[in-house]
Order: C-alpha cells, then structure tokens, then sequence
C-alpha cells in the first residue's frame, strides 16, 4: 500500500493530512515496528531452540523469550487494530438504525471498550504493584517482568484513552464505518 492511499484512509475519522492524522499515522507506523521486531525476534529465538536440539545445544530460555515477544507483539496489535479503527465488530444491529440511536450505540460500545482495557491494566497495575519490590523473575535465564507489564501497563492506558476520545468525539468511528 502506497503512502498517498495511507493517507487518503484518514485514520480514526480524522482530516487527511492534518497533525492529529500524522501523529496517529506515525504511531500506528511505531506500533507495527514493534510488533514486527516482536514476531521476528520470536520466531528467530524458536527457529534457534529447534536447531539447538537437533544439534545437541539446547537454548536454555528460549520459551520465556518466546513469551516476552508475545507481550510486545499482543501490546502492539492491540495499539495498532484501535489506532486505525479496525476492531472486529458486527454491524447487524447498527446498520439497521437511524444515525442518531446508531452514534449513541457506537459510543456506548466505545465507552464499553475503554472500561474492558481498563479493568484489563488496572489487573495488571495491582499484579504489578504488589511484585513490584519482589524482583519477579523468569526461572531459567532471568528476564524480568516488570519492564514488561510496564509496556502493557502503557499499551492498554493509550488504547483506554483512544477508545474515549473516540466515543467522546460527535464522530465515531468504528471500522472503517462512519455514524
């Protein structure tokens, strides 16, 4: 996809070419970065730990790094999907209403989603806070976690604070749907 049809898409509803438009456009770009350098770095650190076996030197640690890819590959899908606007939704009901009994529906589920990620880094904040002097640890090779919590912590507060502005602005936009 060129950058002129990327811009054409106007993410979040926003005017094409405008700074609020550039700044979601560089972020989603920085989201998918990470993601990618996640998945790679995952799939590197297995292809290694399958070969390792076959060749006798097992790499100690490889699940937990597997798992630490996860966190930033799953943190930054979920930056990314709400970015453009791109949660899977089922417009059956939506579809069927007139604009304004739909704008109110859209922005309740915006409420609703922001409340879901919230719960989801609020758990995580407290797991975080009462670990947080215990120096939590992976077994093998020591990775710690809290720098990871921390990523998600700071994934899911952008994905709260997306999902309000969306459902607080007059011009909800889910999917590419307009209300």
């Amino acid at each position: 996809m060129s950058s002129s049809s990327q811009s054409q898409e106007s993410p979040r509803g926003l005017p094409p070419g405008s700074r609020s438009a550039r700044v979601v456009d560089r972020l989603t770009r920085g989201s998918f970065i990470i993601g990618a350098a996640g998945l790679l770095l995952a799939m590197a650190v297995d292809a290694t730990a399958v070969l390792g076996r076959h060749l006798g030197i097992p790499l100690l640690g490889s699940i937990e790094l597997v798992q630490a890819c996860v966190v930033l590959m799953g943190s930054s899908a979920i930056v990314g999907t709400t970015l453009r606007g791109r949660h899977a939704s089922v417009h059956l009901l939506t579809d069927r209403l007139p604009p304004g009994p739909r704008k109110g529906l859209l922005r309740i589920g915006h409420f609703l989603s922001a409340l879901f990620f919230g719960v989801i880094g609020g758990g995580t904040l407290i797991v975080l806070r009462d670990l947080w002097g215990g120096d939590e640890r992976s077994e093998l090779i020591g990775l710690p976690y809290a720098p990871l919590r921390l990523f998600f912590i700071a994934s899911v507060c952008l994905v709260v604070c997306l999902f309000l502005g969306t459902a607080l602005r007059l011009r909800a936009v889910t999917g590419g749907h307009d209300a």
